[in-house]
């Protein structure tokens, strides 16, 4: 069932994380208008578990022979992080010369000086902390229980988290919808 928490509940459910995460319900309304066997389900924590596998499971659903492999397959790029580097940078940037530059710039030239900012001033975390709160996890884990179910049936097998798992489901010969 769904919630009523304050910590799940959000006035415009559409626009809401939570909505946007009810992949199953999602799913429903892509086969109103595809057929199973052209929607291909994977999720991402299978391809950074086994990338090979995954490129092969694509192929093979669009019908192409696995013999490729790209030469970077399981590499990360761009590995984010809570924590900032050279925090002096940030109060210097809204200085009044740097501003007047920065609105003289063209679009394109700030949108890449924007992302290349981004990247370094990131600090990569050793060990991230994804720990929940348990009550929230609990309430979480209610909420999406239906949703859960419902990808699992439409995948034909379990979805890789295991603390929102619903069941076990037999696993299909392939991974589509079929």
């Amino acid at each position: 069932g769904r919630s009523s928490s304050p910590l799940v509940r959000s006035k415009n459910e559409k626009d809401s994380y939570l909505a946007w995460g009810q992949y199953g319900y999602i799913l429903t309304e892509y086969r109103r208008f595809f057929p199973a066997e052209q929607i291909l389900i994977l999720f991402f924590e299978d391809m950074i578990s086994d990338p090979g596998r995954t490129i092969d499971e694509i192929l093979g659903f669009l019908g192409i022979p696995g013999t490729f492999r790209p030469t970077n397959l399981g590499r990360r790029y761009h590995v984010g992080g809570t924590r900032t580097r050279l925090t002096w940078v940030k109060p210097f940037l809204g200085r009044t010369p740097v501003r007047l530059i920065w609105r003289r710039l063209p679009t394109h030239v700030k949108s890449g000086i924007t992302w290349y900012y981004e990247m370094l001033m990131v600090k990569k975390d050793r060990r991230p902390d994804m720990s929940l709160d348990p009550e929230l996890r609990e309430v979480l884990r209610d909420y999406f229980r239906e949703d859960v179910a419902l990808l699992e049936s439409l995948a034909g097998k379990q979805v890789p988290w295991s603390d929102l798992r619903h069941r076990k489901v037999e696993h299909s010969t392939t991974n589509n919808m079929a």
